[in-house]
Order: C-alpha cells, then structure tokens, then sequence
C-alpha cells in the first residue's frame, strides 16, 4: 500500500511539471463581431472561462488577461465559443454560445458550479434569462418554472412545439435538444431547411488488455491465493468537463479469464455447540457427535472462470503537454459467465480424516467492487493509455474475498 502511494505521489508531482502549458488551446479573441486576433487561449476551467479571458499571442508570446466587457468575445480551438454579454445592470460575463439557430442559447457556470441560462432572438435581438425557483425544504419542495413561459414568448411558433417546452428542464442537453426539435419542425412550418448548430460531446471509443492478478481469502483461514487474470475490453469514454478536457466518464466492458488454486488451513477447536464448517462444501453441528478438541481444516480450491465486467469510473486527467497522468475512481461490476472448478474440504484429527468431500463450485457468480486507478496517456495523433486499477473491496461476496490488481495497455481511437 504504500508503494502504491508514493507512485500516485510521484504521477501529482510530475503532472504538474507540464499543467501551464496544457492549459494553452489554440483558439482567438474576437475584438469586434468582425475582428479576430488568433493566438491561444488558456481554458482553466468552464466556470473560469465565464469571468475572464488568459490569452497569447502566437508571435510574439505575450499574455494579456481580459475581462468581460473588454473585448467582443473569444474561441477555443473549433469546439468552443464565448461572447461577452450584460446579464444584469451591473454585470457582465462571457457566455458560451451552446446552441446557435432561429434562437441563440447561452450559458454560464459561477464559482459554486451553479448553471446559468439566456435565450437571444437572433432577429429581434431580444435577451432574457431562464430562470427556475425552488420552494422548501427537500420533504416538501415546489419547483417554479418561469423559463417555460419565457420559452413560450421566445419562440415565434412556440405552437407547433407545446408538447415539448412542458417537459424541457434546464439543463444543456434538454435545451438544446428542444431548440433542434424546434428549428426542425420551423424549418417544415415555412417549407425550407434550416440547420442550427450546437456543440457536440461525442464520446470517445476504445480496446484494451488486461493483465494482473486475482487474490483470493476464505474467512479466517490461513493462506492467501494469487489467481492469474488475463483478458481485453473496449472503452467508451466520454468528457464531462465542457471542453476542458480534464473529466470524464469512462464506461468499459471487458472479457477476462482468471485460473486460480490455492489450499487454506485452519485448526478449530470443537466443543459440545460446535458447528463444524469450512463454509463452502461442509457444515454440521457437533452435539450429536464424538468430534471435541482441535480439529484440521484443509480446503482446496480450484476456479477456472470467465468473467464479463463492466466498470464504471469517473476520471480526471492532470494536463501535460504530451504526456498525461491520470485517477480514476467507481464501481466494477462482474458476473462470471462459466465457472468450471471443484473445492475438496478435508477436516482431520490427530492424522485422522473425518471428512474429505468434493464437490463443484458454488460460490456466487455476480460481484460488485470499489475500483481505484491511476496512469498515463500519451496524446499524439491517437491517444495511448496505461493505467494500473485495483479494487480492493468487493460488497456481498460470501466467504471468499476477493482483491483485483490489473494492468491496463489500450488505444482511444478518437482523439479528444
């Protein structure tokens, strides 16, 4: 365990040798609706992108901090753009432009993550805040919806879409997923086509190889077992951080064989109550028998299985120019597909055997883990990952305790 920590100290430390420079994305200023300067842009954070603008000029590496207000607004790279606007009379932020059609949404995140929404009529120039109020405590809370009656007057035609705009929360995706659905059925109204655009979030697709090992405990007894544990997966990963590339959610599903063998001991002593168990293929009370004194567990295990797992993590990538150092952390589910395995559970007494049965595996085929992590990625054309995982509690898993500890090599195939 502590080697485990001086590696997860070792990845901070060297993350940050490379963060400031990471953080610069090519992109530009917009100094009037028609003037654009490219340099790059250094994105902290999307609720820092709303308060001020880290930008530097290509030529010459100057770096100028500019404030809302200042200039007409700015763009990372080609995913990304905000626009300096009056929210109220005495404030003025960069909104991001999340979606642009016969309607303009904006949006903006403060310093306690709280979202903030604006719709502008690009005809009209009409501007006004989508706003909700929550009344209560959470044993008896009434949520008012003033936005949906702003949505209503907004939209010229707000007719042909009712049935969507009751139901429309006040989120990024439910927005903008109302404002395509009614630019389309606008577009049919008038007999013409009409396309908005809006940022895409695609998710990230992925393979990997597994190899690690699987150890294994039964209650009390004494021994531990290293199981072998090979296998491959596909990854979807997909941002949450809003262009910041530093959060994601990591879905993966993966196929691994594991090949396991181990005996465990134990000496009991057995009293007139006893019972008498290695809790996996023997169980009996000791009253109606002679057996008393220290009695000899022995019992051996042999697994052969095929495990489907489907982790779920959420992950943070410390920026880095090239080379990047990531955490994870969530739940690894898995479900044995085969189990092929017997155990024999022998119990003696001074050399003599009172019980030696065999029988087929029956331990649980589905278990659920806590999944930790860290590693690398390289970012070039593709994205090449390493990454070390270990989940080292499993919840409702009977007798046998289980520790997993796995190498992952892959390759993204989109780049982010």
């Amino acid at each position: 365990m502590r080697k485990l920590a001086l590696l997860c100290i070792s990845f901070l430390f060297l993350s940050q040798m490379g963060k400031g420079q990471e953080l610069y994305r090519e992109g530009f200023i917009l100094t009037s609706p028609f003037d654009t300067v490219r340099g790059q842009v250094k994105y902290y954070s999307y609720n820092k992108a709303a308060t001020q603008c880290v930008f530097r000029i290509e030529d010459t590496g100057e770096e100028k901090v500019y404030q809302p207000g200042e200039i007409y607004g700015y763009g990372i790279e080609n995913r990304l753009l905000f626009n300096s606007k009056k929210v109220s009379p005495s404030k003025i932020v960069f909104l991001e432009v999340i979606y642009e059609g016969t309607m303009r949404l904006y949006g903006y995140r403060d310093q306690f993550r709280r979202n903030y929404f604006y719709l502008e009529n690009t005809s009209s120039g009409d501007f006004e805040a989508l706003t909700e109020k929550l009344v209560g405590n959470k044993l008896r809370q009434r949520v008012f919806k003033p936005y949906i009656d702003v949505l209503k007057l907004m939209l010229d035609k707000s007719e042909l879409i009712l049935d969507k705009i009751e139901s429309t929360a006040l989120t990024h995706k439910s927005l903008t997923n109302l404002l395509v659905e009614y630019d389309e059925r606008y577009a049919n109204f008038k007999g013409r086509v009409l396309h908005g655009s809006k940022e895409q979030w695609p998710p990230t697709t992925g393979f990997y190889l597994i190899q690690g090992m699987a150890q294994q405990k039964l209650g009390d007894y004494a021994g531990t077992g290293n199981a072998y544990l090979a296998g491959l997966g596909v990854k979807f990963q997909k941002e949450i951080s809003r262009g910041t590339k530093r959060l994601y959610l990591d879905l993966d599903l993966n196929l691994s064989y594991e090949s396991f063998q181990q005996t465990y001991t134990k000496t009991e002593e057995v009293t007139d109550q006893s019972i008498v168990t290695n809790g996996l293929n023997f169980a009996f009370i000791s009253t109606n028998t002679t057996i008393r004194g220290n009695v000899d567990h022995s019992t051996t295990i042999n697994l052969r299985r095929l495990n489907l797992g489907m982790p779920l993590n959420i992950k943070y990538v410390f920026p880095g120019k090239k080379w990047l150092f990531t955490m994870n952390s969530g739940i690894n589910p898995q479900h044995a597909l085969t189990k092929s395995g017997q155990i024999n559970g022998v119990l003696t007494q001074d050399e003599n055997v009172l019980i030696d049965i065999t029988s087929k595996e029956e331990t649980e085929r589905f278990r659920m883990a806590i999944n930790i992590g860290f590693g690398i990625q390289l970012s070039a054309k593709k994205t090449y990952f390493l990454d070390f995982q270990h989940s080292p509690s499993w919840f409702n898993q009977g007798i046998l305790k289980y520790k997993y500890s796995f190498i992952r090599l892959g390759l993204l195939l989109d780049k982010n």
